[in-house]
């Protein structure tokens, strides 16, 4: 796992395309309002985060990113199921993606 700064993750979100998303989810609209996208890149993984707290959408984000391994993201699973929310939908996503 690597956390990535923040000009990597701007160049992250800015060449991330629809090819290379596998999941997303998006919490319920709101005033406050998160998603969470994992990116294909090549033999590693990028969890991306993303939140804000006004009305303006997610054009005004702060986004991080996290590399991981596919071993990784498997040893993680579990944990973020337990978390619910948009984490929680990420680790059952990644359960069922990784037994196929």
């Amino acid at each position: 796992m690597r956390e990535c700064n923040k000009e990597e993750t701007k160049t992250i979100v800015a060449t991330v395309d629809a090819v290379s998303v596998l999941f997303a989810a998006t919490s319920e609209r709101d005033y406050e309002m998160s998603r969470v996208i994992l990116v294909d890149v090549g033999n590693e993984f990028t969890v991306l985060f993303g939140g804000h707290c006004s009305c303006y959408g997610f054009d005004e984000v702060e986004w991080d990113a996290t590399e991981y391994t596919e071993g990784e993201l498997e040893t993680l699973a579990p944990t973020w199921m337990g978390e619910g929310g948009e984490y929680g939908a990420l680790g059952r996503f990644l359960v069922s993606w990784l037994k196929s």
